[in-house]
């Protein structure tokens, strides 16, 4: 999926295009039936991310318990 946002609230000729793309792989499971999650790799593919200054990869996971 690629997001295009514009920058607004700016004279016509210095708006500017961001592109926040990114690449990525995941998985989902089930360890039983009460624990599920996900665990995902995302890669920056065009800007620096600000608030960390680089394009590292970024592991995002999620574990729930359902009772």
């Amino acid at each position: 999926m690629i997001i295009v946002p514009w920058t607004r609230n700016t004279p016509a000729a210095t708006n500017i295009m961001n592109s926040r793309d990114s690449m990525g792989t995941g998985v989902r499971y089930n360890l039983n039936e009460n624990i599920t999650g996900f665990i995902e790799v995302n890669v920056p593919m065009s800007d620096q991310i600000a608030a960390e200054a680089n394009k590292d990869a970024r592991l995002f996971f999620s574990l729930a318990m359902r009772h």
